[in-house]
């Protein structure tokens, strides 16, 4: 549950790639009672090549050592700035909460893992060599190790 949890702006992704076809058809149909089976090989094979062609999912872990510095980048040795779908998980080893942010989630705001809205200086934003952290104790408390795990899509 929580792999896929993890995941989901992917599957929102081609959720939505799915849709947009789907309403195209519909549309077509208003027009077109029918379709040929050369049509909807040509749509079956547009869409395979659409979910085929969003890049080979990646994940990479490990820890940095809190210091409380805001926009502080870590360095993971992977773009995720340019990645089509970039996704971190955080936990700093304290009872605070784990964080988590997406490339769709929009300025220096990231979530937890409650029903909470966006909280900025957590995650901060995704950098050419990994991600920043702002000073918030949920992602860079001072002297406390914090574990990430990052996902992409080249």
């Amino acid at each position: 549950m929580f792999f896929l949890r993890g995941f989901k702006p992917v599957y929102d992704y081609i959720d939505a790639q799915v849709a947009a076809l789907t309403t195209y058809i519909d549309e077509q149909d208003a027009v077109q009672a029918t379709y040929t089976d050369e049509q909807i090989a040509a749509l079956t094979t547009y869409i395979d090549e659409q979910v085929a062609t969003k890049g080979t999912c990646s994940m990479k872990v490990g820890t940095y050592q809190g210091d409380g510095t805001d926009n502080r980048n870590i360095d993971i040795g992977v773009d995720l700035a340019s990645k089509t779908i970039a996704f971190v998980i955080l936990k700093v080893d304290t009872n605070i909460g784990g964080v988590h942010k997406s490339n769709y989630v929009v300025a220096d705001t990231s979530m937890y893992f409650i029903a909470e809205s966006d909280v900025p200086n957590l995650i901060q934003s995704f950098s050419a060599t990994g991600f920043v952290v702002g000073s918030n104790d949920a992602v860079n408390k001072d002297g406390y190790s914090c574990r990430y795990e990052a996902f992409w899509v080249d």
